[in-house]
C-alpha cells in the first residue's frame, strides 16, 4: 500500500521504503497578454483529505491559473488528476507544466532508473541509468531529427523523456506514468541541481510548439518519432480533443476549435491506441458504430427500417 503526505511531499511503501522525500515541486510557464510568464511556486495553497485520498488546491499568480490537484489512494497505486481553471479575462496558453515528486539522489546511489517500456531508443542508447549516472549528468535523450520530414526537431533539454519510468532499488520499486484520457502521453524525469543537493523530479510536460504539416488528397503519411515527440497529441488536435493556436484546415476549412463529433461529420476520423469495444454488440456491430457520423436516416425512418436506413 503507497502512502503519502502532501504537506511534505512525501511518498512511501507499506514496507517502508521511500519514494519520494519532498518537497513536491509545483512550477507552471505558459503566455498571456503576449507576455511568457513562469511560476515556481502554488499560492494560497490548501490540502484536505477525504475518503479516498487528498485534495490540493492553489494558484498560480501571474498567470491568474486556478489548480485543482487530486490525490486518490488505492492498493498499490496513487492516481493523480490535474485540473486548471482559468481566472482571467485573457486566455493563456500552457507551455510546461513542471510538478512532479522529488527523491534526493544522494542517499540512493543503489537506486535505478529506467524507461519503460522502450528502455533502447532510436539511437542505440539505453534508458538505465544509475543514481550515480544521474548525478553525474550520465544520460541524455536520443536527438531526433529527419530533414524530410516536417515536424520540428526533438532535441536534448536536459530532461528524460519516456511513457513511462521505473525507479527501484532491491527488487522493489514505482512505476512511474503520465496518462492523458485514452492514451499514455510523454512522462518527465529530471535530475535538479540545488546547492549541494541533487533531487530526481517526476513529472512534467512540455506541450507542441510549432508544428507544421500537410496531406494531400490521397496520400498515405505516417508520424514517427521517438517516446514523448508528441505524436498522439497532433492527432489529438486535428481530431478536436485538444484546443491549441494556429489553423487545422481541412478541404479548405479551418477546424480549429470545433468539437470532435462536428470534426468526424466532416469525414475527419481517427483511432486511439487502445480499442473500447461495446461488449454486447457483435463484431459487425463495433464496427458499424464508426459509420454513426454518415448516416443520413431520421430517428422514425431508423425505428420503422425503411429501404433508406437498409441502403
Amino acid at each position: 500500500m503507497l502512502k503519502l503526505d502532501m504537506t511534505t511531499g512525501r511518498m512511501w511503501s507499506g514496507r517502508g521504503t521511500v519514494f519520494a522525500d519532498g518537497p513536491y515541486v509545483y512550477s507552471l510557464r505558459g503566455r498571456v497578454g503576449g507576455r511568457e510568464v513562469t511560476v515556481g511556486e502554488l499560492g494560497a495553497r490548501t490540502v484536505t483529505t477525504t475518503g479516498d485520498g487528498i485534495i490540493v488546491r492553489g494558484l498560480f499568480e501571474g498567470l491568474g491559473v486556478e489548480m485543482v490537484q487530486r490525490f486518490r489512494l488505492g492498493p498499490g497505486r496513487v492516481m493523480e488528476t490535474l485540473a486548471f481553471l482559468n481566472l482571467g479575462d485573457e486566455a493563456v496558453r500552457l507551455g510546461d507544466i513542471g510538478l512532479g515528486f522529488s527523491a534526493e539522489l544522494g542517499g540512493r546511489l543503489d537506486w535505478r532508473l529506467c524507461a519503460i517500456p522502450f528502455r533502447v531508443q532510436l539511437d542505440g542508447s539505453r534508458h538505465d541509468y544509475s543514481a550515480g549516472d544521474l548525478i553525474e549528468g550520465r544520460f541524455r535523450n536520443a536527438v531526433y531529427r529527419d530533414p524530410t520530414r516536417p515536424e520540428p526537431a526533438l532535441v536534448e533539454e536536459g530532461r528524460l523523456r519516456s511513457e513511462a519510468w521505473a525507479w527501484w532499488a532491491g527488487g522493489h520499486g514505482l512505476l512511474v506514468a503520465k496518462y492523458n484520457n485514452n492514451d499514455i502521453e510523454l512522462s518527465v524525469a529530471a535530475p535538479v541541481r540545488q546547492g549541494s543537493r541533487i533531487t530526481l523530479r517526476f513529472g512534467g510536460l512540455v506541450v507542441l510548439d510549432g508544428v507544421s504539416l500537410a496531406v494531400e488528397r490521397g496520400e498515405l503519411l505516417a508520424l514517427i518519432g521517438p517516446n514523448g515527440a508528441g505524436k498522439t497529441s497532433v492527432f489529438n488536435c486535428i481530431s478536436g480533443i485538444y484546443p491549441g493556436e494556429g489553423a487545422i484546415r481541412f478541404r479548405g476549412a479551418d477546424i480549429a476549435g470545433r468539437k470532435p463529433h462536428d470534426i468526424a461529420a466532416l469525414g475527419l476520423a481517427r483511432t486511439f491506441q487502445h480499442g473500447e469495444l461495446f461488449p454486447q454488440m457483435s463484431v459487425v456491430d463495433n464496427l458499424l458504430t464508426g459509420r454513426h457520423p454518415r448516416i443520413k436516416g431520421n430517428p422514425l425512418a431508423e425505428m420503422l427500417f425503411l429501404p433508406s436506413v437498409r441502403r
